[in-house]
C-alpha cells in the first residue's frame, strides 16, 4: 500500500486521533501506538532511550523517534553488524525522504545511542545493537 493512501474515517474518529496525538506526532505514530504496534518489540532500555531521545529541531520528534525505532527494531531482529544500505533496505518505510530518514533521525539516533552503549559501532560504517541489549 502506497505511503501517501487516504484513510477515510468518521468524524467521532479524527476526533479521537486528534485527542491522542502529541506535539511532534503524526497520525502513523498515534495509530502505532494505540494498535500497540511498537509494544513489547525492544529491550526496556532502548525503548526508554529511543522514547527520551531529542532530535535536532529539522524533524518533528516523533517522525524521528518512529524512524529511529524501526531502524533500531529491524537491527535487533538482524543477524551481526549492518551497514547503512542494509537499515535502510530493511527499515525505512518510504517516507520521509531517505536523505531525512536517515541523515536527521537514524544516523543520529543511532550515534545517540551508541553514546549510552546500546549500541555498538564495530567499524564507523557499521552497527549493530549492543550484546546485553539484544
Amino acid at each position: 500500500m502506497p505511503a501517501d493512501t487516504t484513510v477515510p474515517v468518521s468524524d467521532e474518529v479524527w476526533e479521537a486521533l486528534m485527542r491522542l496525538k502529541t506535539r511532534g506526532d503524526t497520525f502513523d505514530d498515534v495509530l502505532r501506538r494505540e494498535l500497540g504496534l511498537d509494544d513489547d518489540t525492544l529491550p526496556p532500555a532502548l525503548d526508554d532511550a529511543i522514547a527520551a531521545w531529542q532530535p535536532d529541531k529539522q524533524i518533528a520528534t516523533g517522525t524521528a523517534r518512529a524512524a529511529l525505532r524501526d531502524a533500531v527494531t529491524w537491527l535487533a531482529a538482524s543477524d551481526g553488524a549492518a551497514k547503512k544500505a542494509a537499515i535502510v533496505d530493511g527499515a525505512w518505510p518510504g517516507e520521509p525522504s531517505v536523505d531525512t530518514w536517515w541523515g536527521r533521525a537514524v544516523r543520529p539516533g543511532l550515534a545517540a545511542l551508541a553514546e549510552r552503549g546500546l549500541v555498538d559501532r564495530p567499524t564507523n560504517k557499521t552497527y549493530r545493537i549492543a550484546e546485553k541489549e539484544a
